[in-house]
């Protein structure tokens, strides 16, 4: 059976530890790559409208707190490139509302100078990094040699070294390098549907509006849907009114580039 995402956001707030961290089991102490994980799930959750905000800032702050001086993030107490790269691929994913940019350069460098030719011996590393760089440059001489080197140990059965999870590795780093360079996003969006909780009919003009910035403000449709869109990226208090229906403030964490999608915002009519 399907696990449902405020099952999933409570197993976040349950597993995350004091340090901020996540460890492989609850009550594990807390690693770098587990918070990476952590991280990425609590992003999807993000852009279905949940509150996502205490479990990514303590995570950002833990993963913060050991990042090697030089930029890595280890294994086993040594600087390891794909935990560094999977860790970099989820704090990059959150740059436009939080000020990760210290440390995804510092990341970054630190992988640059670990390369052998422009890529790595291990498959798995070098799949890695490509995925975590095509998020931060386009630069043809710097992805250009990993992904050289990706297709050239592709064997003829179409896998990488036989295993699927290696293979699912490298097909998405590939696809992330080949796609075309586009303009850097610097709004989202948010989109929803506003209904009645008795019976599930939708709620014309219904008021929306962010309690941050009053200037984004909708009503929602015939069909009970509504779109803000150019928000700043930001965490934002969205307020849902209708005369006749109790009011609703729902948080929303907006990225660059992305569109928070609540599914239905259900009111409960005034008795």
């Amino acid at each position: 059976s399907s696990v449902s995402a405020p099952d999933v956001l409570n197993e976040l707030t349950i597993r995350q530890n004091p340090d901020g961290g996540f460890g492989g089991m609850p009550l594990y102490q807390s690693n770098p790559i587990d918070t990476a994980y952590a991280l990425m799930a609590a992003k999807t959750l993000a852009g279905k409208g949940y509150n996502v905000s205490q479990i990514v800032s303590y995570g950002l702050a833990y993963l913060g707190s050991v990042q090697s001086a030089e930029g890595s993030w280890a294994r086993d107490s040594q600087g390891d490139i794909f935990v560094t790269a999977v860790v970099l691929s989820a704090v990059q994913e959150w740059y436009s509302v939080y000020s990760v940019g210290a440390m995804t350069a510092k990341a970054k460098d630190w992988l640059m100078v670990g390369r052998t030719a422009g890529s790595y011996p291990q498959v798995m590393d070098t799949a890695a990094v490509l995925y975590a760089l095509s998020g931060l440059t386009n630069a043809t001489d710097i992805l250009g040699p990993l992904a050289d080197n990706l297709r050239s140990t592709q064997g003829s059965d179409g896998s990488w070294i036989g295993d699927p999870y290696i293979t699912a590795l490298a097909l998405r780093a590939l696809w992330a390098s080949s796609k075309p360079a586009q303009p850097v996003a610097t709004t989202g969006g948010i989109t929803g549907r506003v209904v009645d909780v008795t019976n599930g009919s939708m709620i014309s003009q219904a008021a929306l509006q962010l309690i941050e910035n009053t200037n984004f403000s909708s009503a929602s449709g015939s069909d009970g849907t509504f779109a803000l869109s150019g928000v700043t990226p930001g965490i934002y208090t969205l307020r849902v009114s209708k005369l006749g229906y109790e009011s609703r403030q729902l948080v929303a964490t907006v990225v660059a580039g992305e569109t928070v999608s609540f599914s239905d915002i259900a009111l409960k009519p005034q008795t």
